[in-house]
């Protein structure tokens, strides 16, 4: 933990800083590097954290926590709780994302975010996302009542994976300042209005803009995540650094015609004619003339009526 501190203040240059601006503490993640007992337990607790949260699920049996579902607004409040146990201000926005504040050592220092989100897929694993919430959750438990040279933020993302409205990342969207206002019109298979959602869960959708952070005001985001495949897994290395990442692109294809099988269903208007297919179908077969075909097929009943029998 602590090399990752010192990499952050290496990667994100903040000018004319106090030299000893960060209070003292008694915490091991400031204190020297934690011990292996103490790195135990921080493991320990991020699990079992995670264990607890994977309670409140949509299906039975399996985990899906999807964006302002029952399941996923209790997730919500319990992370705020969580948050504001840690000594965080915390606050649940009008998009839910789960948002916790630790102050800098002097006013308007700029902000370090830290997080991930906590929607899931369907039949998810409990680990994705809510991985990075939880280790930062604990990291900055473990730093309560110390002041950084500049403030920390802790987002949980209350939508990244685009399972209920087909339209992902509504949580950072927002805080990026990217989530326009045609949005709110979009509706889940139940024909439910996003808009609509949002204010039933109490939230005013006017105010979403109010949640969009200025880029000035930033340092950096940290997040940390579970790995995807098996490369660290298969190399045992326990942390890989992401320099990076896949995109997609979707595309939404009308195709129009008469569904059949391909190659076999035979059209009278298709441009080409019946005597094009059996001029096709006779070369092909005049190539190789002493080939057997056991149990063979005619070429009427593999192409069109009335062609001639192979």
């Amino acid at each position: 933990m602590i090399r990752i501190s010192k990499s952050i203040n290496q990667a994100i240059s903040i000018p004319n800083l106090p030299k000893h601006s960060r209070e003292t503490t008694n915490s091991p993640m400031l204190n020297g590097s934690p011990t292996v007992d103490d790195r135990l337990a921080l493991g320990s607790r991020i699990l079992d954290l995670a264990d607890d949260l994977a309670h409140w699920s949509e299906s039975t049996g399996a985990l899906t926590c999807t964006f302002f579902s029952d399941a996923h607004r209790a997730v919500a409040r319990q992370l705020r709780d969580w948050f504001a146990a840690a000594g965080l201000a915390s606050e649940i926005d009008p998009i839910g994302n789960v948002v916790g504040r630790m102050p800098g050592a002097r006013p308007g220092a700029r902000t370090l975010i830290l997080g991930s989100h906590y929607d899931t897929v369907r039949n998810a694993g409990k680990y994705d996302g809510r991985l990075g919430i939880l280790c930062a959750l604990v990291v900055l438990e473990s730093l309560r009542g110390t002041r950084l040279p500049f403030a920390v933020e802790l987002i949980g993302f209350s939508e990244e994976e685009g399972v209920r409205f087909a339209t992902p990342y509504l949580g950072s969207r927002a805080v990026v300042g990217r989530l326009d206002a045609a949005t709110m019109n979009v509706r889940d298979r139940s024909g439910h209005r996003l808009g609509d959602v949002i204010a039933a869960a109490g939230h005013d959708p006017s105010r979403l803009p109010s949640v969009a952070r200025r880029p000035q005001d930033i340092i950096a985001y940290l997040e940390v995540h579970i790995e995807q495949g098996p490369v660290l897994l298969n190399d045992n290395v326990p942390v890989g650094i992401v320099t990076a990442i896949a995109g997609g692109v979707r595309y939404a294809l009308a195709i129009e015609g008469e569904a059949g099988h391909a190659g076999t269903v035979w059209n009278g208007a298709h441009a080409w004619s019946r005597d094009c297919w059996e001029r096709s179908a006779a070369s092909r077969f005049r190539r190789a003339p002493s080939m057997s075909f056991p149990g063979a097929v005619s070429c009427r009943s593999m192409f069109a009526p009335r062609m001639t029998t192979c």
